[in-house]
């Protein structure tokens, strides 16, 4: 919960699209939680001679982070609460009015949580998803409350990949080093992006015992033919 001892005014939350058109959503934000996942995927592999399968590490998923409790309001100017703040929020989620670029990239900002200049802690995101929950209407129908769950997933742009992770899926040999704590799983998901090619480096450097990798030594990881 938010401490409003130590500010004089509630902050508000902004999802603000990245090189877009699309216009920004603002809403007061005043949660009891947050929820903020990241996962790993871990591949189990049992063993016959061990009561408990061998975990091999197979990378990161995006971290998601979900906002609940969201609440939009216009009973006081008692106008259509989608047309004021609804459509402008699915708008985040959706292709341009031509239909030729998927959706926006958003930066969540939120006072000192989540911060323009802490790029870790406020990543680049796509909307995942939009809960409505409309819990109040004038006579006529119209609606002027909805109570929204927003959920974003981090997303990092195609040419940050590359620079960040440039030796995957090699046309050409080359080699590397082996680290501590290396396997040659974890090897061939660093190069190919799946760790089930492990196979491929030991027999193009003659390895018979997996298990027996030593740090400092050099390995030939072979190309993939297309």
């Amino acid at each position: 919960m938010v401490d409003n001892s130590t500010q004089s005014t509630l902050q508000k939350a902004k999802l603000q699209p990245i090189d877009s058109d699309v216009e920004a959503v603002e809403f007061m934000y005043n949660p009891a939680n947050i929820k903020w996942q990241l996962k790993v995927k871990w591949e189990s592999k049992n063993d016959s001679g061990s009561d408990n399968p061998s975990l091999t590490y197979g990378g990161g998923e995006a971290r998601t982070v979900t906002l609940s409790n969201i609440i939009f309001d216009t009973l006081e100017s008692r106008e259509d609460v989608r047309g004021a703040h609804i459509d402008k929020l699915e708008r985040l989620a959706q292709r341009d009015a031509e239909g030729k670029h998927v959706p926006p990239d958003v930066l969540l900002l939120w006072g000192q949580f989540m911060t323009e200049t802490d790029g870790y802690n406020s990543p680049k995101w796509k909307v995942e998803s939009i809960d409505l929950d409309y819990t109040m209407f004038l006579p006529s129908g119209l609606p002027v409350r909805c109570n929204t769950t927003i959920t974003l997933k981090e997303c990092t742009p195609e040419w940050e990949q590359q620079e960040q992770r440039p030796n995957q899926s090699p046309d050409h040999s080359k080699l590397v080093t082996v680290r501590r704590g290396d396997t040659l799983q974890s090897i061939s998901n660093a190069t190919y992006d799946t760790p089930v090619e492990w196979r491929r480096i030991a027999e193009a450097n003659g390895i018979e015992d997996p298990m027996e990798l030593v740090p400092g030594a050099q390995l030939m990881i072979p190309p993939i033919l297309k």
